[in-house]
């Protein structure tokens, strides 16, 4: 289990440092209209949420940048 499990869409995107139109186009394979649906929780009233694949890949994209800003931290630190 990791510490992103429980993140939202929008802050799983924010750790990642990408915008909603990149993760849209590139990780949603979505119109950035229907991806900001998914960041809201809703669509004309009614609950919405981004599929479980989309959750998954975006929980793995942020682990991957936080993984590589921590070492250039850690490596800059150390010197």
């Amino acid at each position: 289990m990791s510490i992103h499990d429980h993140l939202s869409l929008r802050q799983l995107r924010d750790l990642s440092g990408h915008s909603a139109t990149w993760c849209a186009e590139h990780v949603g394979k979505v119109t950035l209209r229907s991806w900001n649906y998914w960041e809201a929780g809703t669509k004309q009233g009614q609950p919405v949420s981004a599929p479980d694949d989309v959750m998954a890949a975006m929980r793995e994209l942020a682990e991957a940048v936080q993984s590589v800003l921590e070492k250039t931290v850690n490596r800059h630190l150390a010197e």
